[in-house]
C-alpha cells in the first residue's frame, strides 16, 4: 500500500543545506533544481537481446503516481525488436528437454 504523499518530505535535508552552505541556498535560491524526467537506456530483453530505449517519465500529481514511457526511434533496430516482441508477446521459445 502506497505511502500517503505527507510522508515523503525533502524539507528537514533542504533546511540543513540552506543553513550549512551558501552555495546551496544561492542555486536554491535561483531555482536551478529540476527532476530529470528524460535519458536514453539499454536493456538486454532475453527473447530479442540487446534494446536502445528513451525513457520519458511523466509526473501525475493527483495521486503522486509516475508513468513511464519507453520508447525505440521508428526504423531502428530496437523498433523492430518491439514489434517482434508485440508479435511473440509471453511465448516461452526455449525448446523444452
Amino acid at each position: 500500500m502506497p505511502r500517503p504523499l505527507e510522508t515523503f518530505t525533502t524539507r528537514p535535508a533542504s533546511d540543513r543545506l540552506l543553513s550549512s552552505s551558501a552555495e546551496f541556498a544561492e542555486l536554491w535560491a535561483g531555482h536551478e533544481v529540476t527532476v530529470h524526467r528524460s535519458v536514453r537506456k539499454r536493456i538486454n530483453h532475453p527473447a530479442v537481446g540487446w534494446l536502445e530505449l528513451d525513457c520519458e517519465t511523466l509526473h501525475v500529481p493527483e495521486g503522486d503516481q509516475w508513468v513511464v514511457l519507453y520508447t525505440a526511434a521508428p526504423g531502428s533496430p530496437s523498433y523492430e525488436a518491439l514489434r517482434l516482441l508485440k508479435v511473440i508477446g509471453t511465448q516461452d521459445l526455449q525448446r523444452s528437454p
